[in-house]
C-alpha cells in the first residue's frame, strides 16, 4: 500500500510549486478529495516519506503536522499514520488558506518579450525543413545540426568539442541520464551541503543516495569533497559552481583549480551544471576547462533565456562518453523534441538567442539593483544572484515562521530546509526568486514586504 502512496505523492509533488512542505500537504487535499487517497489509507512514516522525495525529514515532519491540523490525516494506535476518517473540514480550511498573489518560490527568468521572439524564430523554420520537423519521430544524431551550440560553448574550452556534445531535454533530463550512466543504481552522489532540491528527486529514482559536502562563501570546501569522499566512497559529484542554487555563491578560480586537481588525482567525475553562468556580469572558467577528463559540463537555456525552452548541451569527457551519453538520452526520450531542439539551434544561430540572454542579464543587473535599494539595512544578511536573493534570517526569526508570515502578506518564498541534503545539515535562511516577480514594480512590492517583516520581528 505504502508503494502506491509513494508513486501518487511524487508524481503530484511535480505538479505543485511553492514550499515544498505546502506542496505535500496540497498533493494529500487532492488525494483526499478526489478519492484516490481513501479514508483510512495507511501513510508512509515520515522517514520514508522524506527519502523517497528527496526531501528534508524536517519538511516532511512540517507537512504532516499542518495536514494533521486540517484533519486530512490522523495518527492511529498500532497504525501508525492514516488518511483521516472525517476530513470534510479538511478541504474547507485549505481553500481558506492564503493563496500567494506574488509567487517568488520558483527561480524562472522574467518574462520579458522572449516568447514572442521566439516564435517568430519558429516561423523562419518553415517551409520544407519546418514540415519535416513534424514528421520527425527523435532527435537527430547529426553534429552538423547542432554547430551553433558548438560554437556558443566552444570559447568556454581550450580542447576541440567537436563530437562530444550532446542534446538534452534540459538539465534535469541530461541529470538522470548521467546518474545512469556514472552512478549507478544505489550508488553514492556528493552534492553541495545545500542544493537544488530536485536532484535528490532524481537520485531517489535510482535508489542513489546524495551525501552533503560542506560549503563556505565561495562554494565547496576542497579539504571537506575528499573527506566526504573518504566517507562514503562516492565518485561522482554534482555542482553548481556560478551563482550556485541556493546560496549564489560563485567558485573563484582558485577554487575551482583545487576542486580540478581532487578530481583528476583521486578519479572524481563531476557534472558542473552551469545553469547561471551565461547570466553573470564576469564568467570564470569552468571547471570543465580545468579538469576535462572528470568532467560533464552541462549549459541550458531554460534559466537564462526561456523556461519553455527545456534543451541542455552536455560537453563529455570524451567521444566515446559523448555517443554513450547520446545513446541512452535518445533509447529513453532524454533528448529533446525535434521541433525543440530546432528552435533552440535557430536562436542560436540567427543570433537572437545572445540579444535575449543580454536582456535577461541586463534585467537581473537591474533587479539585483532594486533588491540591493530595498533591503540595504540588511546588506550584511543577503547574498544577490542574477535570478535570486539569499536571505540568512536574524535568530529571531525561523524560515517556517518567516514564509508563512511574508505569506499572509501574499508574497510566496522558499524555506532554506527545502534545500539541505542530508539528515543534520540545515540553514536558518529563504531564497526569494527575484526573476519571478512578472515586473519590477510587483518585485519592489514584495521585498519592501521582506524588509517591513525584517524590521519588525515577531
Amino acid at each position: 500500500m505504502h508503494e502506491s502512496v509513494l508513486m501518487y505523492v511524487a508524481t503530484h509533488m511535480r505538479e505543485s510549486d511553492g514550499p515544498a512542505y505546502m506542496r505535500l500537504v496540497r498533493v494529500l487535499a487532492l488525494g483526499v478529495d478526489s478519492g484516490e487517497l481513501r479514508a483510512g489509507t495507511p501513510l508512509p512514516s515520515q522517514r520514508q516519506l522524506a527519502q523517497h522525495l528527496g526531501l528534508h525529514f524536517t519538511t516532511v515532519t512540517r507537512a504532516y503536522a499542518e495536514a494533521k491540523r486540517r484533519g486530512l490525516i490522523a495518527a492511529q494506535p498500532g497504525r501508525g499514520t492514516t488518511v483521516s476518517t472525517d476530513y470534510q473540514t479538511a478541504l474547507v480550511q485549505d481553500a481558506q488558506s492564503p493563496r500567494p498573489e506574488i509567487d517568488l518560490a520558483s527561480v524562472w527568468p522574467p518574462a520579458l518579450r522572449i516568447p514572442f521572439d521566439l516564435a517568430t524564430a519558429l516561423v523562419a523554420l518553415g517551409g520544407e525543413n519546418g514540415v519535416a520537423l513534424f514528421s520527425e519521430r527523435a532527435y537527430r544524431r547529426d553534429p552538423s545540426a547542432i554547430a551553433p551550440a558548438v560554437q556558443w560553448l566552444q570559447p568556454r574550452f581550450a580542447g576541440t568539442l567537436l563530437n562530444r556534445v550532446a542534446t538534452a531535454a534540459g538539465a534535469r533530463a541530461a541529470l538522470m541520464a548521467l546518474m545512469r550512466l556514472e552512478v549507478g543504481t544505489s550508488g553514492v552522489l556528493l552534492a553541495e551541503e545545500m542544493a537544488w532540491p530536485t536532484i535528490r528527486v532524481l537520485a531517489a529514482m535510482f535508489d542513489i543516495r546524495v551525501e552533503p559536502v560542506a560549503m563556505d562563501a565561495h562554494g565547496i570546501v576542497p579539504s571537506a569533497l575528499e573527506d566526504a569522499m573518504l566517507r562514503t566512497g562516492a565518485k561522482a559529484l554534482y555542482c553548481v559552481p556560478n551563482a550556485q542554487n541556493p546560496s549564489n555563491a560563485t567558485m573563484p578560480l582558485e577554487r575551482r583549480q583545487a576542486i580540478a586537481d581532487i578530481a583528476e588525482r583521486q578519479g572524481l567525475r563531476i557534472f558542473e551544471d552551469d545553469v547561471y553562468g551565461e547570466l553573470l556580469e564576469q564568467p570564470v572558467p569552468p571547471i570543465a576547462s580545468l579538469a576535462p577528463r572528470q568532467t560533464y559540463y552541462i549549459a541550458s537555456l531554460s534559466k537564462c533565456l526561456s523556461p519553455s525552452l527545456r534543451v541542455a548541451y552536455v560537453v563529455s569527457p570524451s567521444v566515446q562518453q559523448s555517443r554513450a551519453l547520446d545513446d541512452l538520452l535518445r533509447t529513453t526520450m532524454l533528448s529533446p523534441s525535434p521541433i525543440v531542439g530546432a528552435l533552440a539551434i535557430q536562436a542560436l544561430r540567427d543570433k537572437s538567442a545572445f540579444r535575449h540572454i543580454a536582456r535577461v542579464r541586463a534585467e537581473g543587473r537591474m533587479r539585483a539593483a532594486i533588491a540591493a535599494e530595498i533591503l540595504r539595512e540588511f546588506r550584511n544578511l543577503i547574498t544577490v544572484g542574477p535570478l535570486s536573493i539569499w536571505l540568512r534570517l536574524p535568530a529571531v526569526w525561523t524560515p517556517a515562521a518567516f514564509v508563512d508570515a511574508l505569506a499572509q502578506r501574499g508574497v510566496g518564498i522558499l524555506a532554506g530546509d527545502a534545500f539541505a541534503v542530508g539528515e543534520g545539515v540545515s540553514s536558518n535562511a529563504v531564497r526569494i526568486a527575484t526573476g519571478s516577480a512578472r515586473n519590477q514594480a510587483e518585485l519592489r512590492t514584495a521585498l519592501q514586504c521582506v524588509a517591513d517583516l525584517l524590521g519588525a520581528p515577531p
